[in-house]
């Protein structure tokens, strides 16, 4: 679902940032690989105004 609401949704960059060198717990790295895999796109699936990022 997505809301019909004035200047919305807000398109803005995201950004992933964890201690280099440390071990990640098995939950932070299953959301990184997901994000990294899967996030972006179904991001854009779920708001079609976004689709012009996807070039």
């Amino acid at each position: 679902m997505v809301l019909d609401i004035q200047d919305f949704p807000i398109e803005d960059q995201w950004y992933l940032c964890y201690p280099k060198g440390k071990q990640l717990s098995v939950v932070a790295q299953v959301f990184l690989e997901y994000m990294l895999n899967e996030g972006r796109e179904l991001t854009l699936q779920s708001l079609p105004d976004l689709n012009h990022l996807n070039s």
